[in-house]
């Protein structure tokens, strides 16, 4: 009897505790739902929103190397421009930093790329709600470092004038790939002394390695009737013989007479002798002049001929070892 009172009070308990259990977790319920989707939404609002990096290059020769301008943006998924920090990365090396403008942009400049190709990306370190990205990767080529050069132009490339006249043009010579240094102008294909070129100044330096520097070129023509050095053949060479016979008149009585001369009239022949000799000095004195005289007096000539030339013009320089030139043609037409 009294077993059967245990059990049965053990059963109520037991249908007792099922009920409790059954009408708590009903009334429990709700707020773990509630719960649940406050916790999922607070999570929702941490989680940092996506990304997007892009990089863009710029890359070209600057004196006698390659330098590149490289141009990262950052949007978020929303499309708003991101904020914080860019890393320009070279393989897996980082070499440069910049900060993230207003728009989302950030510019990456590398003075001088070593000759070669570049594995250039960007990445993103993210802010306080947006996560990190990478950009795609972008192969930069570098050329090898160029040797210092320059080029010569001149304008106008002819001249015409009358002979006697004269002309100008300017003479430009252009740095390349980093040049400086001196130069050195001079023409050439010139008849001589019928066409004469001068420059002002007579040699160029060039200081900045990109600012063009410039001479001006003269050309002045011979004008006919007028001299010249060159054309020195004349019947004036035979003026150094021309008293040679003259001479030998005067010479040659008076060695006779000393020949046949007595002892009585040897003052007569050392008297009539001086004469010779003063006779044959002046004589040669006056060779020597007209020599003289016609050696630093040129004949008469025509002038430049009439025609076409092609001078060529030439701007050297040498740095001790190697020396380098550039030339250009300028047409001169005398009519």
């Amino acid at each position: 009897m009294t077993k059967q009172i245990g059990k049965r009070q053990t059963a109520q308990f037991k249908w007792a505790l099922s009920g409790w259990l059954k009408t708590s977790w009903a009334l429990a319920l709700p707020f773990i739902g509630v719960a649940l989707f406050s916790g999922l939404a607070a999570a929702g609002q941490n989680a940092p929103i996506p990304t997007r990096t892009s990089l863009a290059v710029v890359s070209g020769p600057v004196g006698n190397h390659t330098a590149a301008i490289f141009t990262a943006t950052v949007r978020d998924a929303n499309g708003a421009p991101a904020s914080g920090v860019v890393t320009l990365f070279e393989d897996q090396r980082g070499v440069a930093s910049v900060a993230l403008d207003e728009t989302g942009t950030a510019t990456l400049t590398r003075d001088s790329l070593a000759p070669g190709d570049h594995q250039m990306r960007a990445v993103y370190s993210g802010d306080k709600v947006r996560a990190e990205s990478n950009s795609d990767t972008l192969s930069v080529h570098a050329n090898a470092a160029a040797t210092p050069d320059f080029s010569v132009a001149i304008s106008p490339t002819s001249l015409t004038m009358a002979a006697g006249g004269s002309g100008t043009t300017v003479l430009t010579v252009t740095p390349l790939n980093g040049f400086t240094g001196f130069l050195s102008l001079s023409c050439s294909g010139l008849p001589v002394d019928e066409i004469n070129c001068t420059f002002t100044p007579i040699n160029l330096q060039v200081v900045s390695p990109t600012t063009p520097v410039k001479a001006d070129l003269s050309v002045v023509t011979l004008a006919p009737g007028g001299t010249s050095g060159a054309n020195r053949f004349s019947d004036h060479l035979n003026d150094r013989n021309t008293h040679a016979p003259l001479t030998l008149a005067f010479l040659l009585p008076g060695i006779a007479v000393l020949g046949f001369a007595g002892r009585k009239r040897k003052l007569f022949s050392r008297v009539a002798l001086l004469a010779l000799v003063g006779v044959l000095s002046i004589t040669t004195m006056t060779a020597c002049a007209a020599r003289y005289k016609y050696l630093h007096h040129g004949p008469v000539v025509g002038g430049t001929p009439l025609g076409s030339y092609t001078l060529t013009v030439t701007a050297q320089t040498s740095d001790g070892v190697t020396a380098t030139e550039h030339s250009t043609t300028l047409a001169v037409t005398v009519n």
